[in-house]
């Protein structure tokens, strides 16, 4: 069986797509690593469209980026199952996975004053990238 630097490039995953060097695959860990605490401090604030807002986009901010870093570590290892670096990169992701998790639970208590909110409560809130609107009766849950 060959070793993986005897094979061609052109057979090669070629992932620089995802990362084209560490420096930038550390700029989005250390973002994720960084910003999904400041989570929990939506915590009882959610009481206007910019803070929803806010929480929301800094939500998907850590989601696209933790999934473009999981996806990049998961086929960088599944590429060189020799990779040490590769292996240790991918549990020190899945330890930070695993610490996202435990405050998705405070994610999940973050969203529930937006019920009790008697001028959102009977509302509709729509979210896209740019905006927040309310209309109609609730609907939140299913965006969350």
């Amino acid at each position: 069986m060959k070793k993986r630097d005897q094979i061609p490039s052109e057979y090669k995953w070629d992932l620089s797509s995802y990362y084209s060097s560490e420096k930038d695959y550390q700029n989005d860990y250390k973002f994720v690593e960084e910003n999904y605490k400041k989570l929990s401090d939506f915590q009882n604030k959610l009481n206007n469209k910019n803070d929803i807002l806010n929480c929301f986009e800094i939500d998907e901010k850590i989601s696209r980026k933790l999934e473009k870093l999981y996806v990049f570590a998961s086929l960088e290892t599944k590429q060189d199952m020799t990779n040490q670096n590769a292996q240790k990169r991918l549990k020190k992701l899945e330890k930070l996975s695993v610490d996202i998790s435990e405050i998705s639970i405070v994610i999940k208590e973050v969203s529930t004053p937006i019920f009790t909110i008697p001028s959102y409560s009977t509302q509709k809130c729509l979210v896209s990238s740019h905006h927040i609107t309310f209309t109609g009766s609730l609907y939140f849950a299913t965006l969350w």
